[in-house]
């Protein structure tokens, strides 16, 4: 038995359904008033993901934004320490590997470094964590739901990383080796030490259940904000060479080692670099998506991406370091289309400043307040519909699009990043049989649903060929999203005669061949569950 891939036939489209809820329910006044967020202008609303809070409250003791789509506080006020729940809880665990006159301290170095020492800083560091909550204090960890370690002490590059092997504190033994292997050494007891601060929260007592990941670490880690489309998407996602060597199983060459085995989620890190005008500005979400899917092709575990509302500090310019609104609004939404977990909103704590004006906060909001109103499409069986790769929106500078399909309705966001002048954009959206024509007014960030026609719902057709069949027939099943799909074979008194599991990494089509020599005459059901959607097929062998 064997399959073969073949690509999608050419398919009719009909003219678009009606459109529901486009409109927002109401236009975004942005408060003008300094050093505060006016969450009242919101109605209260929840999110199916995890979605962090780490910017300032202001004197906010009612929790606000736990009551405005946020799931998690990262920075606490009022009585938070008492009656905050642990399931409400997220910290960042700072300078863990500084201040200790210690190699990895000091130059950056896994080797002989005194852990005992680590230790001990560890422990006091975490305590004070700790004693935040009262249902935590005199622990050695706090009891929280996730905890984030911000390590930040590896040398990214072969070249750094030899730039080292003379120094003084590198012992002996590991100068005298070759320079390929000082390279391989240091990744490897880099990641064994990288592995270390989170062993240490769980033999002290972290929850069971509190989630472990580390800011910025993560299967593909850009080091260069311009090299997304320095690879092509299959480079990003197949060759081992991209993947952050402290999460490479060094035998396997695929995500692995004993620092991956610590981790229950990756936090890339999404920041922005370039303001309008600037000519690369608009790459600004191609990027962040980037980010999402390029760690969702290599690891099942979940994306929960960090996301700052203000431009990354070594960027330079001057003025205001706000991100432009739009971005803030589309930086609330997309990331879920892209298949992220959660969103981590952090800002510099030591940039806390009543003097400011944070209406860039409630643009954030008010993008989660709008994407809020479709929350049952990510509830329960759906799918995330990619039309193109955020590595090749990067590289062409267009439009983007993403979509979301749950029984027979789309939801599509659709926004032109590089529209700031204020052009209208025309942009067509095919999804199976379906299609329609948006147009995009500048920056806008677009935001809809459709009823799609019951051919195209499940995203997906299965055909047998010949039916009834004489000792071979034929399967082809297409799907407008990548296959993960297990056929069964079934007599009628339900009994498993056959089954396979059916996977490609895009939107594809794949034809197999049954043997059905020797089976008896009679009427048999072919069924394929592929992400929650299910297509049945009687099959009569004559």
């Amino acid at each position: 038995m064997c399959i073969l891939s073949i690509g999608l036939s050419s398919l009719a489209v009909s003219p678009a359904a009606q459109a529901q809820d486009c409109v927002p329910p109401f236009g975004l006044t942005p408060i003008s008033t300094n050093g505060t967020i006016d969450w009242n202008k919101f109605p209260e609303f929840t999110l199916p993901f995890t979605i962090i809070y780490s910017g300032p409250r202001f004197g906010d003791s009612e929790r606000q934004p736990l009551r405005h789509g946020f799931s998690h506080l990262g920075t606490f006020a009022g009585n938070d320490g008492s009656a905050l729940p642990p399931r409400q809880r997220a910290l960042i665990w700072y300078g863990l590997a500084y201040s200790t006159n210690q190699p990895w301290s000091s130059i950056e170095s896994p080797f002989n470094n005194d852990l005992t020492v680590f230790r001990a800083k560890w422990r006091s560091e975490m305590q004070g964590y700790a004693n935040q909550f009262d249902d935590s204090k005199g622990r050695v960890v706090p009891n929280v739901d996730i905890l984030l370690p911000d390590i930040e002490r590896d040398i990214a590059t072969e070249r750094g990383i030899l730039n080292i092997k003379t120094n003084p504190l590198v012992p002996p033994a590991y100068q005298r080796l070759s320079n390929g292997d000082f390279v391989l050494r240091y990744q490897r007891e880099m990641q064994k030490l990288y592995a270390e601060p989170l062993k240490f929260l769980r033999a002290e007592g972290l929850p069971a259940n509190s989630r472990l990941g580390t800011y910025g670490d993560a299967p593909i880690r850009l080091t260069n904000f311009l090299n997304v489309d320095g690879n092509t998407w299959p480079d990003w996602t197949t060759n081992p060479e991209r993947l952050n060597y402290l999460l490479r199983d060094t035998v396997t060459n695929a995500v692995g080692g004993p620092f991956n085995e610590q981790m229950n989620l990756f936090a890339p890190s999404g920041y922005y670099c370039n303001n309008y005008p600037n000519s690369l500005a608009g790459n600004y979400l191609s990027y962040l998506l980037f980010q999402v899917e390029a760690n969702r092709a290599r690891s099942s575990k979940d994306v929960v991406v960090f996301e700052w509302l203000r431009f990354r500090d070594e960027c330079g310019g001057t003025g205001p370091r706000w991100i432009r609104p739009w971005m803030a609004e589309a930086s609330a939404i997309f990331p879920f289309f892209s298949g992220a977990k959660g969103i981590w909103l952090w800002d510099n704590p030591g940039e806390f400043s009543a003097n400011d004006n944070y209406a860039t906060y409630e643009q954030f909001i008010y993008g989660l307040y709008r994407l809020s109103r479709f929350s049952d499409f990510f509830n329960g069986n759906f799918r995330l519909f990619i039309p193109k790769t955020a590595r090749d929106h990067f590289a062409d500078r267009d439009a983007i699009w993403r979509a979301v399909v749950k029984d027979n309705r789309i939801l599509v966001a659709a926004h032109n990043p590089f529209a700031d002048d204020g052009r209208t954009t025309t942009l067509p959206v095919q999804f199976g049989t379906w299609q329609t024509t948006l147009t995009l007014k500048g920056t806008e960030v677009f935001l809809c649903a459709f009823d799609l026609p019951d051919s195209t719902a499940q995203g997906g057709e299965l055909r047998v060929f010949p039916n009834p069949a004489n000792g071979m027939t034929n399967v082809r099943y297409a799907s407008q999203f990548p296959i993960n799909a297990a056929l069964v074979l079934s007599d009628p008194m339900g009994r498993t005669l056959h089954q396979q599991t059916l996977s490609t990494q895009s939107a594809d089509a794949l034809t197999l061949s049954l043997d059905l020599t020797g089976f008896p005459t009679g009427v048999y059901f072919l069924k394929i569950t592929d992400s929650g959607a299910v297509f049945f097929r009687k099959l009569v062998i004559q």
